[in-house]
């Protein structure tokens, strides 16, 4: 975890890829918060953090929720949804969440499970949701599956 945590969050900031100071994040596929609790650190102005797994989410906010107490309070939104429906749960006319105006749309080890037509279709609303020179990062890995298994040319890791 400390080894991909690290590669990661460096990857985003070495020459300038990605400063999360003072910057809106998505934190998809959340899971317990390893990224939220990055972002938070390097004080960024909000996080949506999103998972499916109601336990995950929850893990999250027990591990995250103090960023929004402290002196410079940064709001966290923990939201329990599939991320393939975020774009009609998220931005309606209930929240005051504006489409446009994210810098970043995180993402670690998800998008390999979405199907073609429909990982096309997030991708497009990921565009909707992001200012102008907003970043997309995600990272993948499809060569194994979860057990270490090589795939076979033609199938998919993350078929169970």
């Amino acid at each position: 975890d400390y080894l991909e945590l690290t590669e990661i969050t460096t990857h985003l900031i070495e020459g300038g890829k990605f400063d999360p100071q003072g910057k809106k994040v998505f934190d998809l596929g959340a899971g317990i918060g390893r990224y939220t609790d990055w972002f938070c650190q390097k004080s960024c102005s909000a996080v949506v953090t999103v998972d499916f797994i109601q336990e995950f989410i929850d893990k999250n906010r027990q591990l995250n929720n103090h960023f929004q107490t402290q002196p410079s309070p940064i709001p966290i939104d923990f939201i329990c949804c599939d991320v393939g429906h975020l774009d009609t749960l998220y931005f309606t006319p209930q929240r005051s969440n504006s489409k446009g105006t994210w810098d970043l749309i995180f993402s670690n080890w998800l998008l390999m499970y979405f199907p073609d037509p429909q990982l096309k279709v997030l991708i497009q609303q990921f565009y909707t949701w992001l200012k102008p020179g907003g970043s997309i990062f995600f990272r993948e890995s499809c060569y194994t599956t979860v057990s270490g298994v090589k795939v076979a040319p033609g199938t998919s890791p993350t078929t169970y």
